[in-house]
């Protein structure tokens, strides 16, 4: 008896990122630098897909949010656990590791967004509505004292890219 063994390599597709955050104060000064992975949620996985083969549609990620919630994130999470402000990023292609393997997202919030007084942001999320929608990934972190009245900027800098694990 002759025994057939078949072996097929299995290679996986990973979407993962990181985000990077920068406060600056009123002259420019960079006040608080973070740069962290991120958590990519679940409820993302069937816009990816929708987005991703002819006949599917869904409305692509283009937002970014943030928050005052210190919940650590979740792959389960749907929401910001509490959104103070979210609004269009300002989106790109670049190269990390493969070409055009990475969609970076950027937003500045400030005072001219009509945030007022001052707010401990601990939290962003990327978005593909500008209310509601599904979340693609999400970040907590250690709560950054902002003082909008001051002139403190909040710069988001969300990295997503998509790999190949063999």
């Amino acid at each position: 008896m002759v025994k057939i063994v078949s072996s097929i390599k299995k290679d996986a597709f990973t979407l993962e990122g990181f985000v990077e955050i920068i406060v600056k104060d009123k002259n420019g000064n960079i006040k608080y630098h973070y740069k962290k992975k991120n958590v990519v949620t679940y409820a993302s996985l069937g816009t990816i897909i929708r987005l991703s083969f002819e006949g599917l549609t869904d409305t692509k990620f283009q937002y970014l949010a943030i928050g005052t919630d210190t919940t650590t994130e979740t792959p389960n999470d749907t929401a910001l656990g509490n959104e103070i402000a979210r609004k269009p990023a300002t989106i790109t292609q670049i190269t990390i590791q493969q070409p055009n393997d990475t969609a970076l997202l950027v937003a500045e919030f400030s005072s001219d967004d009509g945030l007022s007084g001052t707010s401990d942001v601990s939290e962003v999320g990327i978005f593909n509505a500008i209310y509601g929608g599904t979340m693609l990934a999400r970040k907590t972190f250690t709560p950054v004292s902002m003082d909008w009245d001051k002139g403190d900027v909040f710069i988001i800098k969300y990295y997503i890219t998509a790999s190949i694990v063999t």
